[in-house]
């Protein structure tokens, strides 16, 4: 057996669940025109249906969140 030489995909961790990409995606289809969206439009609407996941289940539910847009 070979040692991993950390290799691509060895530390990525998964994003945001497709349920609330697609509830984001609802959101901001009602707000915003496409070529007016970006991804840190995208990762806020995702927080926030995130953080009303948490308020509804009273903090039931995990708060970590790993997706990053970049500056």
């Amino acid at each position: 057996m070979k040692a991993s030489r950390g290799g691509h995909g060895e530390t990525r961790t998964l994003g945001a669940p497709p349920e609330h990409v697609q509830l984001a995606q609802q959101e901001l289809a009602q707000i915003y025109d496409a070529a007016d969206m970006n991804e840190k439009i995208m990762l806020g609407k995702i927080m926030e249906i995130k953080g009303r996941q948490l308020l509804h289940t009273r903090g039931q539910c995990s708060a970590k969140l790993d997706i990053k847009a970049n500056d």
